[in-house]
């Protein structure tokens, strides 16, 4: 959510929570593909949705996280 802001200014998480979809994550090339999104951002909150891919496209990770926004 930070990014959305014309200057920096304090956060602090509320909720994050981390499922793991495999029992190793790991990619054949060190490469990875990670995709963030501020889904909601009103009110002095933000919910946020992040999904962790490996080389072959399979994903290895998927987060949520709700965040106070102090402006």
């Amino acid at each position: 959510a930070l990014v959305l802001f014309e200057r920096p200014g304090p956060m602090s998480t509320m909720t994050w929570t981390i499922d793991l979809l495999t029992d190793m994550p790991q990619t054949r090339d060190g490469w990875w593909l990670l995709q963030t999104k501020a889904e909601n951002v009103v009110g002095g909150y933000s919910s946020q949705s992040t999904t962790l891919w490996n080389a072959d496209r399979q994903p290895v990770l998927v987060s949520r996280q709700n965040v106070a926004v102090f402006m």
